[in-house]
């Protein structure tokens, strides 16, 4: 990645551990980049990112309520946000 492109990330919060021997496995949470959006020269590379409601919102979405859903953002729309 040069200096002219410019790099997006969506980080979740999951759980990991296992049962090691029979032994009750500790679990425990920890931040992991779960997709990146590059856009450079070439393009965009790795897009759509869709970021999920509950996610930004700390809770669902309401069952009839217009516009509450995912945030989806296509290729295009990266494009215009990493010329600003």
């Amino acid at each position: 990645m040069g200096r002219e492109d410019v790099r997006f990330e969506k980080w979740v919060v999951g759980q990991v551990g296992e049962k090691l021997d029979g032994e009750k496995g500790v679990r425990k949470e920890i931040a992991y980049c779960a997709q990146e959006v590059q856009v450079g020269k070439s393009g965009v590379v790795g897009a759509p990112m869709v970021l999920p409601f509950d996610a930004l919102y700390d809770r669902p979405a309401g069952i009839n309520a217009v516009g509450e859903k995912d945030v989806r953002i296509e290729d295009w729309q990266f494009l215009d946000i990493a010329t600003l």
